[in-house]
């Protein structure tokens, strides 16, 4: 447990928020159209969703209280939105929120890179070490 928070970790408050109501706002699609999707479908979106969405939501209320653990574990959902591939049979990519890609094509694979999630695995890194050290 920390006792103030940094510049560092009140920009990653504000990035959790962010994520959480991207997050929501997919939710809110999803059940808007669940008319087209299958039943089967529509419960593995969702269940996906919801995974990321509670997920990010813990990792905020861990921060707004002030917890070292907190950072690993934005640090760890950033680390799983860190690459996208995406081909013509295939596409893997986990992010939700904000988003800064770099993206490379080699035929007909895209292999994108976020660089914000770079950014702030960084700034978790850092935070932690700054904040352990008081």
């Amino acid at each position: 447990m920390f006792e103030n928070h940094l510049k560092r970790t009140k920009f990653l408050l504000v990035i959790q928020i962010i994520t959480i109501l991207v997050a929501s706002f997919f939710l809110f699609i999803l059940l808007s159209q669940s008319t087209q999707l299958h039943l089967t479908q529509q419960y593995l979106v969702s269940s996906l969703i919801l995974t990321i969405w509670a997920a990010n939501l813990f990792a905020t209320y861990g921060l707004f209280k002030k917890r070292l653990w907190a950072l690993r574990w934005i640090a760890v959902l950033q680390f799983i939105q860190l690459v996208d591939i995406d081909t013509p049979n295939f596409s893997w990519a986990l992010s939700s929120g904000i988003k800064l890609p770099i993206s490379v094509n080699f035929d007909q694979i895209t292999i994108s890179v976020n660089i914000l999630s770079i950014f702030v695995i960084w700034l978790c890194y850092t935070s932690g070490r700054l904040l352990r050290k008081k």
